[in-house]
């Protein structure tokens, strides 16, 4: 599948290329062992007021949060977009004692799921999304498509 991923570097604190995030939808669409969502995407890495802002619009609770997703019209060729808050996974990467880059890849991972309907609201629901997680982030992994991301925290933000 093509489609085109339009990719917004909003918080000046993340290093990370769109070209990186287009190749990591791309092993994502070649491989994922289920449909993905038809049509393109837009992705945002957004700073905490941001996220506050788009949080608090859409879901009606103004606290940060690590990813949100709109569902798009697929007759307009539009999957949806993905808003990602890279400070929620700078600090819950520290404290899981994973790497920034790979928290930061699980939240784009749960964000295209969402999009290609899973939940996560019950706790069946939930197990199958961290079991289409793992593997995702498995496959992307092994096809050295991870996002190369970096947060630079003393780098002025928003």
């Amino acid at each position: 599948m093509t489609r085109r991923v339009d990719c917004l570097l909003e918080d000046p604190r993340l290093r990370l290329s769109p070209e990186a995030v287009e190749a990591c939808i791309a092993a994502m669409d070649r491989g994922a062992p289920f449909p993905p969502p038809h049509g393109d995407l837009a992705i945002a890495f957004v700073g905490e007021a941001r996220c506050r802002e788009l949080h608090g619009r859409f879901y009606g609770d103004s606290s940060v949060t690590d990813v949100m997703t709109f569902p798009g019209d697929p007759g307009d060729r539009h999957a949806g977009d993905i808003a990602i808050c890279p400070a929620v996974a700078a600090g819950e990467a520290a404290a899981r004692g994973a790497s920034f880059a790979e928290e930061l890849t699980l939240y784009l991972v749960h964000g295209c799921l969402h999009l290609a309907g899973f939940r996560d609201g019950t706790p069946e629901e939930g197990a199958a999304m961290r079991e289409a997680e793992a593997e995702l982030t498995g496959l992307l992994a092994a096809a050295g498509a991870a996002l190369p991301a970096e947060w630079h925290p003393a780098a002025a933000h928003p």
